[in-house]
């Protein structure tokens, strides 16, 4: 939550719905399985090579055997082939809504910076000792079905993960000063519900702008836009007309545009300066 920026408090399902993540889990389960399969699979087509090898010299069949040994090869690499085939279902077949696909993809970008070692995480071992996550293990974190390490307790799910070794504790994180970037944009600032977190975001980025006034301007314009998007006598009117009577307070209708619909560079740009780990 804390890497997401949301509130203290927030539920889980409501970052990532009960049943977008029991596809998820799904997904892992049959991905073991196939994992498993292709196992056997592979562990066949080597045993029909080494007995076509023995056929073909214990008898006259060398022509035989020797078939039945390209046909063992080939099968083993191409099941070793598939084997390296991900199996971890695409965001867009997971969800079609925007705002759970944006929080997946913010999961991804939290597993990617555990992995590569930029938030530190530990075990924590059953004798209450911890042991920091080697780089070995870390890697299990960009491996297919890794979200099963964040949104599951359960450790047979932790097992469908198809690369060796992984955590087989409790692990924590040390977030520090890292948080999604993604997930404080212009379009989340304007559609945000919680009121009293708005005005408290909204100060806080005021305050920062004065501080640093290094291309100020155009934020400073762009919290304005934000605001005005809000008001109570804009509620329910169409973008069109909203746009008409902003431009009519002097706002231009290019940066109203871009601002409604979360492009404006000028804006972004000066965002990802400020350390918004920092923000309520």
């Amino acid at each position: 939550m804390a890497f997401l920026k949301k509130p203290a408090g927030t539920a889980f399902d409501a970052i990532i719905p009960p049943d977008v993540a029991d596809k998820m889990k799904v997904a892992a389960r049959a991905g073991a399985f196939r994992q498993l399969y292709l196992a056997l699979a592979r562990g066949a087509s080597v045993g029909v090579s080494l007995l076509s090898v023995a056929a073909a010299i214990a008898t006259d069949y060398h022509a035989q055997g020797f078939a039945a040994l390209l046909v063992g090869g080939a099968a083993f690499l191409w099941f070793s082939n598939q084997a390296k085939r991900r199996t971890e279902p695409e965001i867009e077949d997971l969800t079609d809504a925007p705002e759970v696909a944006a929080n997946l993809r913010s999961l991804d970008a939290y597993k990617a910076r555990i992995a590569q070692g930029e938030i530190p995480g530990q075990e924590r071992l059953p004798d209450g000792t911890t042991r920091a996550l080697s780089e070995e293990v870390r890697k299990a974190f960009l491996a297919d079905h890794s979200s099963m390490l964040v949104i599951s307790t359960d450790q047979s799910l932790w097992q469908c993960i198809p690369r060796r070794p992984i955590p087989m504790s409790p692990i924590w994180v040390r977030l520090s000063d890292h948080a999604d970037p993604s997930t404080i944009t212009a379009v989340s600032l304007r559609t945000m519900t919680d009121e009293a977190l708005f005005e408290q975001r909204m100060e806080w980025l005021a305050v920062r702008s004065d501080q640093d006034t290094r291309g100020a301007q155009s934020f400073k314009k762009g919290l304005q836009l934000i605001r005005a998007f809000r008001r109570t006598d804009l509620a329910g009117l169409t973008f069109e007309r909203k746009k008409e009577m902003l431009t009519e307070e002097g706002f231009s209708a290019s940066m109203i545009e871009k601002m409604h619909a979360g492009d404006y560079v000028p804006f972004n740009n000066y965002l990802k300066t400020l350390p918004l780990h920092e923000m309520p």
